[in-house]
């Protein structure tokens, strides 16, 4: 059971999964959610290029 999200939020980033990684490795605690308003490098699947329009949900989820 998860109790508490740590939230971070953004206006701008480059990309949510980079700084969900990098939260993750300084030892952050979990769970976390990184969200962006808009992102300026996102990344799908296999390294695609991620449109990332303002307005979409752009968020990264880090769970135990």
């Amino acid at each position: 059971m998860i109790d508490h999200w740590h939230i971070h939020s953004f206006e701008i980033l480059s990309s949510t999964q980079d700084v969900a990684k990098q939260y993750l490795n300084e030892g952050r605690p979990l769970p976390l959610a990184v969200q962006a308003d808009m992102q300026t490098s996102g990344r799908g699947r296999s390294g695609h290029k991620w449109v990332s329009s303002k307005g979409n949900l752009l968020a990264s989820l880090v769970i135990p």
